[in-house]
């Protein structure tokens, strides 16, 4: 990669660009905004969120590994933070903007993960989007409700960095949107295969060639088409992976995920235990939306209320007063919960 000079660097968003979200007020923070960069302060804050802090107990994909290495929400998180800022300083796009992004992308995800927002869904009528929820998070529920008074730009690239999302964005947008998305895609993808093996999920010969085409570790895979991104984006003069043999290779990895990983991992187990956590809420605190609720637990969380419940026929409040939820219960809004991102206020 030694031709590799910043070729986006005129696309970067410069910090003096940074809008606050439409609060428009001081926070505690708000002291150091004169001497920090403002999205080194987003990270900061969201760095410190109790939000990031209970991705260390929500899946990635495998619930309750017994093995410390294999992901959680939290250390994907970690993944894409790195990922994010070599291909922003490779590019010359602002790596200050793709890290606070990185930090709070996941930060809205449910306990069981992908598997938690499919339920609620389901449970509600009403789509549930963890990069949505993310959202409301960062704004209406972290620090007893005031929010982190993030910048829109870290806000929108929390939101966007699905590629279904990105689809109600009018008008033009950051390429640090872009290229977090990208580094969650290769985080996730590659990891996701690192761990299939390391739960034995899956037989290391019974892997498809397509990975072996790619690269022969995590690391080179990840070099392989990292590389092969920047390439095409400096050619394109945008961040873009689509017109590459790498990129064409990659499409197919994320295709056989999709069909023989992600697609079953869902088990009525799982379904069963939110659905008991969902109930609790609603019977036991009923002034409060469950949805929120739910989503605000940890798989630990869920896990010892679906047990206690099956073992004993009953539900235990005193159970749930060490719950995460509970230690921030006086501050949420109640009654029904507005999930779609039309009422966001960052437009």
């Amino acid at each position: 990669m030694e031709n590799i000079n910043g070729g986006l660097s005129r696309s970067a968003c410069q910090p003096d660009e940074a809008t606050r979200n439409f609060f428009d007020q001081a926070d505690e923070d708000s002291y150091f905004s004169n001497f920090i960069n403002p999205f080194d302060l987003d990270a900061i804050k969201l760095r410190g969120s109790q939000s990031l802090r209970r991705l260390m107990h929500k899946s990635q994909v495998y619930c309750f590994p017994e093995n410390p290495h294999v992901r959680t929400r939290l250390f994907h998180t970690m993944e894409v933070v790195n990922l994010a800022k070599i291909i922003a300083q490779l590019l010359g796009l602002n790596d200050k903007l793709c890290e606070a992004i990185a930090w709070g992308h996941d930060i809205g995800h449910t306990p069981y993960g992908h598997l938690g927002e499919h339920f609620l869904s389901e449970k509600t009528g009403q789509e549930f989007r963890h990069e949505i929820f993310g959202v409301i998070l960062a704004q209406s529920i972290e620090r007893d409700s005031q929010g982190l008074n993030l910048n829109q730009q870290t806000l929108k690239g929390i939101l966007f960095h699905s590629q279904s999302q990105k689809l109600f964005l009018a008008g033009s947008y950051p390429e640090e949107f872009s290229a977090v998305r990208w580094a969650d895609k290769f985080a996730y993808t590659f990891s996701d295969i690192d761990d299939l093996v390391r739960q034995r999920k899956v037989e290391p010969k019974d892997l498809p060639d397509i990975l072996d085409k790619l690269g022969q570790s995590q690391t080179r895979r990840i070099n392989y088409c990292l590389e092969a991104l920047v390439r095409e984006s400096e050619l394109k003069g945008k961040v873009s992976f689509s017109a590459t043999s790498e990129a064409e290779l990659f499409s197919q990895l994320r295709e056989w995920l999709a069909e023989n990983v992600y697609q079953k991992e869902r088990e009525p187990i799982f379904d069963e235990a939110l659905d008991i956590a969902y109930q609790f809420w609603a019977d036991c605190f009923s002034d409060y939306d469950p949805a929120l609720l739910l989503a605000l637990m940890t798989d630990r969380e869920v896990n010892a209320l679906a047990t206690h419940a099956l073992s004993s026929g009953q539900m235990d409040v005193v159970l749930a007063r060490n719950f995460g939820v509970m230690e921030i219960l006086p501050t949420l809004p109640k009654g029904k919960m507005d999930f779609s991102s039309t009422n966001l206020g960052i437009f």
